[in-house]
């Protein structure tokens, strides 16, 4: 018989209850199948459940026979909620965790055999603050859409392998570009280089001139060759002149080409003194002459057709007299001296007429 006799409860017929209970045991079985019977609580049993509210989940409190709800772990059937710190294992024994997203195979994983964190699949990662890297990032692609701080060293690429670097300018077309392939440096469309004067350097030595200077050149068509004739170290060369040959001359500031014939003309028509010059054999124009100091005619020189015959002007040392002497291809020469008009040939009266053995006859005419 089955019921409630008293303060006692009593189960029979089904054989799930045996024996009665007494103030303070509880119910339990010892497995499946088994009938139910009372025991006494021992000291491990729990005995409270303290701060207990909806969705919190419990640790073990400050006994071992009570149960603490926490309020900073909560679950509610579908959303977890710690507010504090979680740990996962400990110093030098820890856990893989991962966090599964909603598209297939993406998820993050702290591999603790690795130690490091993996974003897998579409994972990825979005950072609304600062992110401090201390070791070397290794990124296979970099897409940043904001202003980057750089505050060491930049390189791009390695001794021997270096790689394409392109800055865009906002114009269509026009980037400055590291071309690896080609060692050097483009500018395309409208990007240019504005460099401050004597900010560029050569070789160690900077450029002082100026734009506009520079621009001088743009119309040169001079070759190298024909730059370094006017340097003042080249050797100067044996290259016969014509009168249809140019010279560089300063033509009032300004730099012409004109042609010896010209410089001719001009140095013809003009009077230079010549001091201290060695003229080996001028040639003078029939009837040209040789000036006084004031430009009149003191020595006029006439041309005949295949002369053969001079006279030689010589000098003297002290104790003899200077000499005019008859010379030329023939072995006899005279020379003459002959009056203008009606004028005479004078001899001054401290003339000595004596002729010495060496000399020849003397023709008077009177």
């Amino acid at each position: 018989m089955s019921g409630i006799v008293g303060s006692r409860l009593n189960i029979r017929g089904s054989g799930l209850v045996g024996g009665l209970g007494t103030d303070g045991q509880f119910l339990t079985s010892a497995g499946a199948g088994e009938e139910l019977i009372f025991e006494t609580a021992s000291s491990a049993a729990v005995t409270a459940l303290n701060n207990a509210t909806q969705s919190e989940l419990v640790t073990i409190g400050s006994t071992t026979t009570e149960l603490d709800a926490e309020a900073n772990l909560t679950f509610t059937g579908s959303a977890l909620t710690c507010i504090g710190t979680i740990t996962v294992g400990v110093d030098d024994a820890g856990h893989d965790v991962k966090f599964f997203g909603n598209a297939a195979s993406a998820y993050m994983l702290w591999d603790t055999s690795a130690d490091d964190l993996v974003l897998a699949g579409a994972a990825g990662i979005d950072l609304a603050g600062d992110i401090d890297v201390d070791g070397t990032a290794n990124l296979d692609a970099v897409d940043i859409d904001g202003a980057v701080q750089i505050d060491a060293t930049f390189t791009s690429g390695v001794d021997g392998q270096g790689y394409d670097t392109k800055f865009f300018g906002d114009t269509s077309s026009a980037y400055i570009l590291w071309d690896t392939s080609a060692d050097k440096l483009l500018t395309a469309g409208g990007a240019v280089i504005d460099i401050v004067k004597d900010k560029l350097l050569i070789g160690g030595t900077a450029v002082t001139t100026t734009a506009a200077e520079l621009n001088i050149l743009d119309t040169v068509t001079s070759t190298a060759t024909e730059l370094n004739l006017m340097d003042g170290g080249t050797t100067a060369g044996t290259t016969a002149v014509a009168s249809g040959d140019g010279i560089v001359t300063n033509d009032g500031g300004t730099m012409r080409q004109t042609t010896t014939a010209t410089f001719d003309t001009y140095l013809s028509g003009s009077t230079q003194t010549l001091t201290n010059k060695t003229l080996t054999a001028p040639k003078f124009a029939d009837a040209g002459y040789i000036a006084d100091a004031s430009g009149n005619e003191l020595v006029i020189l006439q041309t005949t057709g295949s002369a053969v015959n001079q006279f030689d002007v010589a000098n003297a040392a002290t104790g003899n007299d200077p000499t005019i002497t008859a010379t030329g291809g023939d072995s006899h020469v005279g020379l003459g001296l002959v009056a203008k008009g009606t004028g005479v040939i004078q001899i001054t009266s401290s003339m000595n007429p004596t002729i010495t053995t060496t000399g020849k006859a003397l023709v008077m005419g009177f």
